[in-house]
């Protein structure tokens, strides 16, 4: 399936498609998947997120550099840039938005799960704002995947991630009185 979403648009592919590459009938299918959407995130979800293993080393740093690193080699190349695709061709299609939805959704789960241990050994402030910490995070792969066509590579991984956490560990009493420049 991964091959078949490299060459083609996901419109393009058809149930008879996936049987006739499978080897199998279109009922064989239907058994197991019941639309090609659901063929596209099992597909999709094996490559992002069943091969991905949460890194444990007990520093928050390496473990998001880690992880994020992965993310950055598996977008960079290969089988990787079907979910590229995918996103932008779910702007077109509304069928493909659940998945890809889902799938990104299961993989910020991933870091969040490093977050919460981080909170847990008083790494982490537990008031920081998760949801923003990641979106800031994953901002600069989707950023150069989508926009700016920048290269992606794992070496950038280390930077993001030190920018993030500086600026997330950084109390509210340390920076500077914004409040008299909106006046």
């Amino acid at each position: 399936m991964l091959g078949l979403l490299a060459g083609r648009r996901y419109h393009e592919i058809s149930m008879e498609t996936l049987a006739e590459r499978a080897g199998v009938s279109r009922t064989t299918i239907y058994r197991r998947w019941p639309s090609k959407a659901a063929v596209v995130a099992a597909a999709v979800s094996s490559l992002y997120l069943d091969r991905v293993e949460v890194p444990d080393t007990g520093s928050l740093a390496d473990d998001l550099a880690t992880l994020l690193g992965e993310s950055y080699r598996l977008m960079a190349d290969g089988d990787g840039r079907v979910l590229e695709r995918l996103v932008r061709e779910s702007g077109q299609d509304p069928e493909l938005v659940d998945v890809v939805r889902s799938i990104l959704y299961a993989r910020r789960r991933l870091y969040a799960t490093m977050l919460n241990r981080a909170m847990a050994r008083g790494e982490l402030p537990p008031e920081v704002d998760q949801e923003l910490l990641l979106d800031l995070l994953l901002g600069p792969l989707w950023f150069r995947l989508l926009v700016s066509g920048a290269p992606i590579t794992p070496e950038a991984a280390p930077s993001v991630v030190e920018l993030v956490l500086e600026g997330a560990l950084t109390r509210d009493t340390e920076r500077p009185d914004r409040s008299a420049h909106n006046r």
